[in-house]
């Protein structure tokens, strides 16, 4: 999905409203502030946070100790974070970033030299806040509104007046002791190379970067070549300020920075394994012919990195057996149950139950047999009946699986 960074809404808990989005109540999620110190003490946490009651929708929450925190609304659960050290709390005008100290143009030049993104400032910036914005307005918060999460439509029409529900926000937040000042609290910035006359359209910025227009649009829709957001959108038409377009298309002559270094963990003997065994899993998913034609331009779109997810986690399902001795786990589980069993109650314990219901979702056929084993020791050894020994098993995990019985794997097996 093009664009697929932004947010589609405000959480109720924000400092930074970003402007002409919708307002969603977020104090379901508890959020709190909190005044971290230590040595990250001056520097931005960012936390994605998958609302609890619309698992679809991610909540991006921006914390700084001193400047309050901004609370976003996501559509899409694999927002992407840009690198700790470059954290911004606040992204305005598609990219543009608010550090804490000014603003800046989004990072597109690769400084190889210092091995980060070159810091761009925007001259003549003018940060515009929420007690401006109040007091330069005819302001009816009456008229403002703020959605419940339950209900939220992610593409709704237009507000009216978005003020109004800035105004609302504002109101909800008087008397509380959270959050920062209407006086600190950052909505946008204005900025000459920001203004209406001077932004590019997509047929400036294709001829910028040396492309046709159709060009850029299939790389727009289908999300490839690292296309800037635009800074503003006017009706249907993208709109990207000269700057903006400049640095993408002397991007596009350099070569490409170097993915950030995976820090490889020292591990434990057993899960060092278990990660050699998945690297090669994983090294033959991704580069075995025909995969390598996926990592040509045109096929990587979000679709074509979804299935290849999809074909990694496949391999890493496989290899379950590699990762956890089935066999043994089943032969354990079976006398821990007769001992249970064994007790003066005749229940199987809640981590037995457990780990039999883990059995029936990984491998059913081996829960089966583990269960038919309990059954027939029970009936052998302790006297017990085979359908007292089996509806023992069959409530015990019906109280205490960890999950729900599927059409796939129906429970019991037992």
């Amino acid at each position: 999905m093009p664009h697929a960074r932004r947010p589609v809404a405000n959480g109720l808990s924000t400092d930074h409203p970003a402007p002409h989005l919708p307002f969603v109540d977020d104090t379901h999620l508890h959020l709190g502030h909190d005044d971290a110190a230590g040595p990250r003490a001056a520097a931005v946490r960012h936390t994605l946070v998958p609302d609890p009651l619309r698992p679809e929708l991610v909540w991006s929450i921006r914390t700084h100790p001193r400047h309050g925190r901004s609370v976003l609304l996501h559509q899409d659960p694999l927002t992407p974070t840009v690198h700790p050290a470059d954290e911004p709390l606040l992204l305005r005008a598609g990219g543009y970033t608010w550090d804490t100290t000014g603003w800046h143009r989004p990072g597109h030049l690769w400084d190889a030299t210092t091995g980060t993104y070159q810091r761009q400032p925007v001259p003549a910036a003018v940060t515009i806040t929420a007690a401006q914005l109040l007091e330069s307005q005819d302001i009816r918060p009456d008229n403002g509104h703020i959605q419940d999460v339950t209900s939220f439509d992610s593409d709704p029409p237009a507000p009216g007046d978005w003020t109004d529900s800035l105004a609302l926000w504002a109101r909800r937040r008087t008397g509380t002791t959270d959050g920062i000042p209407l006086q600190q609290s950052i909505v946008t910035f204005t900025a000459p190379e920001l203004d209406a006359e001077h932004l590019l359209g997509v047929p400036q910025v294709a001829a910028l970067a040396g492309i046709t227009a159709s060009a850029l649009r299939a790389y727009i829709s289908r999300g490839v070549c690292d296309v800037p957001e635009p800074q503003v959108t006017l009706g249907r038409r993208d709109m990207w300020s000269r700057p903006v377009a400049q640095n993408w298309a002397e991007a596009r002559q350099r070569p490409a920075p170097p993915p950030p270094p995976v820090p490889i963990l020292e591990l434990p003997a057993g899960a060092d394994d278990v990660r050699r065994n998945l690297q090669e899993r994983f090294f033959t998913t991704l580069w075995a012919s025909p995969a390598r034609r996926r990592w040509t331009p045109q096929h990587r779109t979000p679709e074509a990195v979804r299935q290849l997810a999809g074909e990694l986690a496949q391999d890493a399902a496989l290899s379950l057996g590699d990762i956890v001795p089935l066999t043994a786990l089943a032969a354990s589980a079976a006398r821990a149950a007769l001992h249970d069993l064994a007790g003066p109650r005749r229940q199987i314990t809640a981590p037995v139950a457990r780990m039999l219901a883990w059995l029936e979702g990984h491998d059913p056929a081996l829960a089966h047999a583990t269960v038919e084993e309990i059954v027939a020791d029970a009936s052998r050894r302790l006297d017990l009946a085979d359908s007292a020994a089996r509806q023992a098993v069959i409530d015990a995990c019906t109280r205490h699986a960890l999950r729900a019985p599927s059409a796939a794997h129906p429970s019991p097996p037992l």
